[in-house]
């Protein structure tokens, strides 16, 4: 959907080009496709948003989150000390930036918390 957007909003979303991401170039995906026109496509989509009634914002809103899917489809896993952990910090930062999250990478996503019974 975002491969021929224009190259604005490309850089703005921090999107690269479809062959970085794993969930658009695995085995058999096609290069390119010439049975239409990508950027005429997306053109008409970002139009087609904004008469459905999507503002700009909610707009970009989106397209942050598919990106955020891609870059999500990018994280390897290894085994860590209490589970696992990510192969590359810098994938989890990547997406922690898209969801404006300011969590550093080496917290752990969730927390075990010891529960101790307590007399009545």
């Amino acid at each position: 959907m975002l491969a021929k957007a224009p190259a604005a909003v490309r850089e703005s979303l921090g999107l690269t080009k479809w062959q970085d991401y794993k969930i658009c170039n695995q085995k058999g995906t096609v290069a390119e496709v010439t049975t239409w026109n990508d950027a005429a496509e997306f053109e008409d989509m970002h139009e087609a948003l904004l008469k459905v009634g999507f503002t700009e914002e909610a707009r970009l809103e989106l397209y942050k989150m598919l990106v955020f899917v891609l870059q999500l489809g990018n994280l390897d896993f290894k085994p860590g000390k209490e589970g696992s952990e990510a192969k590359d910090p810098k994938q989890v930062e990547a997406c922690a930036a898209l969801l404006q999250a300011a969590r550093p990478a080496s917290t752990p996503a969730r927390r075990r918390i010891p529960l101790r019974p307590q007399s009545l």
